[in-house]
């Protein structure tokens, strides 16, 4: 069992996938997914998907707690595990609109 299994997530085998410059799947990814943000779950929203440079800027908030908002940066040969694994390693009470690079 991979890592998105045990921490509740939807997406078991497709973590290790790489959703590449895609913003539509990048949000299919994440939108309404159980993430652990640092070491509590969550529902998280995707509130906004930008391309830029190469990247994929993701907007997102915790539906049940709209203080924790931050973005996620991808590259291209980012996958959804370490986007997961980024998020985990967040603290309790991360900041407001915090910046987290994933870049592969």
């Amino acid at each position: 069992m991979d890592a998105a299994a045990t921490s509740g997530h939807r997406f078991y085998a497709r973590t290790v996938a790489r959703l590449g410059a895609s913003g539509d799947a990048w949000f299919e990814a994440l939108d309404q997914a159980r993430l652990n943000v640092g070491p509590r779950g969550h529902v998280v929203q995707v509130h906004g998907v930008h391309l830029s440079e190469g990247h994929i800027w993701l907007q997102l908030t915790a539906v049940d707690d709209e203080d924790i908002s931050f973005v996620v940066r991808v590259g291209a040969g980012t996958t959804l595990e370490e986007v997961i694994t980024a998020l985990e390693a967040l603290p309790a009470e991360p900041e407001p609109f915090q910046v987290i690079r994933v870049d592969a």
